[in-house]
């Protein structure tokens, strides 16, 4: 998936139609989607948020009920305890996977784009 919204960038940041601000936003962002670094942060949170999502909506409903929530919280901690080394490692992985497509996505366009320019 992430491969095409960095096609979508490009095509946004070559629109003519587009403001220049919303040009360079998806230069920017077409090149930061595609570090590591970026992914595997992005899927750590995504893990983390995932384990922490339904004690976090319920902590912000008005009909709190403190039973309720201490458990939802007992049960979050193992799933949160979980995200190990290990899980992190596996998250690494997959992120530096994923940046070598996009690179090579990002690498497409921009040969395009070299081709354009010295023949377009």
């Amino acid at each position: 998936m992430l491969p095409v919204v960095i096609e979508v960038m490009y095509v946004i940041s070559k629109d003519v139609k587009a403001t220049g601000k919303a040009r360079a936003q998806a230069k920017g962002n077409r090149s930061n989607w595609c570090q590591f670094e970026t992914l595997a942060v992005g899927m750590l949170f995504k893990k983390t948020f995932s384990a922490t999502e339904t004690v976090s909506q319920y902590l912000q409903d008005s009909q709190l009920d403190f039973a309720q929530a201490t458990r939802l919280i007992l049960t979050m901690i193992p799933e949160v305890a979980a995200i190990s080394p290990i899980s992190v490692g596996e998250n690494f992985v997959e992120a530096k996977a994923l940046a070598i497509s996009c690179n090579k996505v990002l690498a497409e366009l921009n040969s395009c784009d070299d081709f354009t320019k010295k023949h377009g």
